[in-house]
């Protein structure tokens, strides 16, 4: 998934700091650098994250965050602050967690990381197929096919053709859940039942998904990293 993600701190060196530490753990994500919290309040409802300082001289981070609150934001919330009183009131406005000054490269990945998976297990999207409309969840897509000028998306009960390309949905849908395991597929790492030789094969289908040769490899490593990353968050 990509990520579009605010840094809104003061002070330049730390709002770059963090920004270096998102783009090594998270290269696609679309970052902006606030310094001024009047800054953030004028652009804030196209992000997916924004990190925060509660600290700052002209509007401070908590004020922000009910304002924000209030205009409709549902997006996450990541706190920076140096000092440990502030973090009860932060909970008040919903934020999705604090990070201590200087951020930790591994705690922003986890926080990165645990955005990512609240927002796909809540997401919904809407795709047509042949005029008509449905809403999915994208946990509920097995694999993605493509075919001529379209694809096809098998749900465990359905087949939906859509006018859209793999390269869109991969960009749409990210690459932690999914993989491009072959010029024409796109599966998704939670249906793997077992991969062999050449094929996948997927649990509840009696399907097997070709697998390139060429990216064989990359695909093993990114689905045991799948796996690893999914055994931390359960």
């Amino acid at each position: 998934m990509r990520f579009h993600i605010a840094i809104c701190d003061d002070e330049k060196i730390i709002s770059q700091d963090i920004y270096n530490k998102i783009i090594d753990v998270k290269s696609s994500c679309n970052i902006d650098i606030y310094n001024s919290s009047s800054e953030l309040l004028e652009n804030h409802s196209q992000y997916d994250i924004i990190f925060l300082d509660i600290e700052m001289p002209d509007v401070n981070g908590i004020d922000v965050s009910y304002f924000l609150r209030e205009k409709g934001y549902k997006g996450a919330i990541v706190f920076l602050t140096s000092h440990i009183e502030f973090v009860q009131e932060a909970f008040k406005v919903k934020a999705f967690r604090y990070l201590s000054k200087p951020v930790d490269s591994n705690e922003l990945k986890e926080t990165i990381d645990d955005v990512e998976k609240e927002v796909l297990d809540n997401a919904q999207i809407i795709v047509k197929d042949y005029g008509s409309e449905y809403t999915i969840n994208p946990s509920d897509i097995y694999y993605i096919k493509s075919d001529r000028n379209k694809t096809i998306i098998r749900l465990k009960d359905k087949a939906l053709d859509v006018k859209k390309t793999l390269k869109q949905w991969l960009y749409e849908l990210g690459e932690t859940r999914f993989y491009h395991v072959h010029k024409s597929y796109v599966v998704a790492f939670r249906y793997i039942e077992r991969i062999e030789t050449d094929v996948i094969v997927l649990v509840d289908l009696d399907e097997e998904i070709p697998m390139s040769r060429r990216n064989r490899t990359e695909f093993k490593e990114a689905y045991h990293a799948y796996i690893k990353e999914k055994a931390r968050l359960t």
